[in-house]
């Protein structure tokens, strides 16, 4: 019996990326239009406990020469049924037909630091992804082709299981807890113009990121996303002023 991502099967998207609004306009069958509308204007699920979470993100640029260590992640929570869908084919090839419903929610959060030494930029957080799923017997017959009896379900979901991924026998289906965790470790050159700031990606082309440094935190967001990150100052400044974007 083979699983289908332990078979050399390539996910259908990067697990360490987040799923904005033209993320979630794909087309995938049997996706709903009923939360498209949140998803577009940045209506996330609100649990956040800072205060920097609770106002709209506005761009306000700053002084970033530093090191900055991230506090908060604001509006974990994916609401769109559609992005959860992508994130079900990411995490185990779900049939999208049948499986339409399975994950029921992604909460992604990034922890270490952004460090802007003498024109150049250091990106060493880890961004971690849960995805709760509810995987029936018709989601997992279809996803892998399988025949299940209702009388194995239990070993199925321990079949599941991996060091990623717990799972559980719960009402006939399987109950499932998956953590990826994607480290971004890259640096490039970097030079702010008003709010954005360019930094050289690894394939040589440059990443723009809206940010605000308010005293000594920095609010930081990933290009095209919603959420944005609440980062505190960790030490003094290491210069007067940032390189200007050429």
């Amino acid at each position: 019996m083979c699983l289908s991502w332990a078979c050399g099967t390539a996910p259908p998207v990067d697990v360490g990326i987040d799923y904005a609004a033209q993320d979630v306009d794909r087309q995938t069958p049997g996706a709903g239009l009923e939360d498209e509308n949140s998803a577009a204007t940045g209506q996330f699920v609100q649990s956040d406990p800072s205060p920097l979470c609770k106002e709209e993100f506005v761009a306000c640029g700053g002084l970033l020469a530093g090191t900055w260590e991230v506090m908060d992640t604001c509006h974990q929570e994916t609401p769109s049924r559609k992005a959860r869908q992508i994130w079900g084919q990411t995490v185990m090839d779900l049939d999208i037909g049948a499986c339409g419903d399975a994950v029921q929610s992604v909460k992604s959060s990034w922890t270490g630091a952004l460090v802007f030494d003498q024109g150049l930029a250091m990106d060493q957080r880890v961004r971690s992804d849960i995805v709760e799923m509810t995987l029936s017997r018709d989601c997992l017959n279809a996803t892998f082709d399988w025949r299940i009896k209702a009388d194995k379900m239990a070993s199925v979901c321990a079949l599941l299981t991996t060091p990623m991924q717990s799972c559980t026998s719960v009402d006939g289906a399987c109950r499932c807890s998956s953590h990826r965790e994607n480290e971004a470790d890259t640096a490039g050159v970097y030079g702010v113009a008003g709010t954005y700031v360019s930094i050289a990606a690894p394939n040589g082309g440059h990443d723009l990121f809206d940010y605000c440094v308010q005293d000594d935190m920095l609010l930081w967001r990933e290009p095209g996303l919603l959420r944005h990150v609440v980062l505190k100052r960790r030490g003094p400044n290491t210069a007067a002023f940032d390189p200007e974007l050429r």
